[in-house]
Order: structure tokens, then C-alpha cells, then sequence
């Protein structure tokens, strides 16, 4: 048996590039059946609303380190 799905990793510090690349993956694949999920860190504001523009239907959430530190 074998399985047919593939996850492709791209890493790159360059938000821009980033997104040229997964629509440049998206322009080879089977989108049928597809789902795309994708994890992205934008330390910057700005990252965030250059992707909030190019990307108005996703969402964001914030993972704030401090809030997992065990302070005491």
C-alpha cells in the first residue's frame, strides 16, 4: 500500500515569498480534495496586515510566550 498525500515545508523569513510560493504549489496540485492548512509566525504588524490584505478570509491568533512562562 502506499499513500498519495504529500506535505511540502517551505521556510523562508520573507512573508512575501512565503505566499508566491504556497500559490505557486497550490497551481500544481489536485484541488478537488485539497485542503490547505498553514502555519505562519509574522513577528511584525506589518506582516500581519500585508498577509490580512493578501489573505482577507483568514484568521490569526496570537500565541504570546509570556502566557506559558511559569511566573511565580
Amino acid at each position: 500500500m502506499s499513500n498519495d498525500v504529500a506535505y511540502p515545508v517551505f521556510h523562508t523569513p520573507d512573508p512575501t515569498l512565503a505566499l508566491r510560493v504556497a500559490r505557486q504549489l497550490l497551481g500544481v496540485g489536485d484541488l478537488e480534495h485539497a485542503k490547505v492548512d498553514v502555519d505562519v509566525e509574522l513577528p511584525r504588524i506589518e506582516d500581519v496586515l500585508v498577509a490580512l490584505k493578501a489573505m482577507p478570509d483568514a484568521w490569526f491568533r496570537k500565541e504570546d510566550t509570556d502566557l506559558h512562562s511559569s511566573r511565580q
